[in-house]
């Protein structure tokens, strides 16, 4: 390989462990342009443009790979993964309207540290915004009595433009802490999908924090986040299934702690195991049944007994039931 292309690939690989996307990409292109039939770059070059929701160059991307290697494993996985994700994340530009007023239940706050947002896209994240009120509302039952604030943030602030006390973790692209923060990230309107889902799952958090006064356990908080935001993808159930086969599938008492305190090479595997234990049990119970739960805690009972109560059954069942489940699978 040219020494210089595998320099620029180097320093795009970095970019990349680094959240820097959009660096990560210019390296890929130029080194790229020098040896231009590198299978493997051409597949880094989708994953990087796949974490800016840059659809039709990802598939781009990952197409050259094929041309050049048609049977390249990773390739073919990454172009499932892609095109999947892109089935779901891609919304009409013309399905978000934009309010005519201000919202009773947020104040949208962009940082003045931005400069990259058109108003169009502020409009379009106030219309998201609003319809994620009412989507998680709805289906919870609850609407917050007062505006809840959000904040549109640089990507790489140290510290929070309006918190003395930063509390977003580094690889959180949007994060509840009371507030919903969310970390801008080069948002395009290719990346409404993205940005639509992560609000709706901090709305949820926000929701379950009011509902059940910050008692509900974490599991239940991040596997019902996720079930509202999103449908979980099949190369996330094949990942729990590879995880279970390999006897690395997290315990109960792992994912009652926070998230924020799993180790990185464990979180991903956190966050796809609660939400595939959450949609197994609205399968058996019904949605509503969430809503009773929510609740009970809220009312005062122990989160145990609520559980209990809800389901007729304690919480380890739940976990054995379920892994029993992927078992068979």
């Amino acid at each position: 390989m040219n020494h210089l292309a595998k320099k620029h690939f180097s320093q795009a690989s970095i970019c990349y462990k680094q959240r820097n996307y959009s660096e990560a990409v210019d390296y890929y292109l130029v080194g790229l342009s020098i040896e231009p039939e590198c299978v493997e770059a051409y597949a880094d070059l989708a994953k990087s443009y796949e974490m800016l929701a840059c659809w039709d160059q990802a598939l781009q991307a990952i197409e050259q790979a094929l041309r050049l290697r048609p049977s390249d494993p990773t390739s073919l996985r990454r172009k499932n993964r892609i095109t999947e994700e892109n089935s779901f994340y891609n919304i009409p530009y013309d399905a978000i309207s934009s309010p005519l007023e201000d919202s009773r239940y947020f104040d949208l706050n962009v940082s003045p540290d931005i400069s990259t947002l058109s108003d169009d896209l502020v409009q379009k994240i106030s219309g998201i915004l609003e319809r994620t009120c009412n989507f998680v509302g709805y289906r919870l039952n609850f609407f917050p009595l007062d505006p809840v604030k959000v904040y549109i943030e640089e990507k790489h602030l140290a510290k929070s433009s309006y918190n003395d006390l930063d509390t977003f973790p580094d690889w959180a692209p949007a994060y509840y802490d009371g507030t919903i923060r969310i970390r801008c990230c080069n948002y395009s309107m290719s990346g409404l999908g993205v940005l639509q889902t992560l609000i709706r799952h901090e709305w949820t958090h926000l929701l379950v924090d009011l509902i059940t006064d910050g008692k509900c356990p974490t599991w239940i908080d991040e596997g019902l986040a996720m079930s509202i935001a999103r449908q979980m993808f099949s190369f996330e159930m094949e990942y729990l299934q590879t995880a279970n086969r390999n006897g690395a599938i997290l315990r109960l008492q792992q994912l009652n702690k926070p998230f924020s305190q799993i180790d990185d090479r464990q979180r991903r595997l956190a966050y796809y195991q609660a939400h595939a234990i959450f949609l197994d049990l609205i399968e058996q119970f019904g949605f509503s049944s969430i809503c009773v739960l929510l609740g009970l805690i809220g009312s005062g009972e122990k989160p145990e007994d609520a559980i209990q109560q809800t389901f007729g059954k304690p919480t380890v069942q739940i976990f054995s039931d379920w892994q029993r489940k992927i078992d068979m699978g």
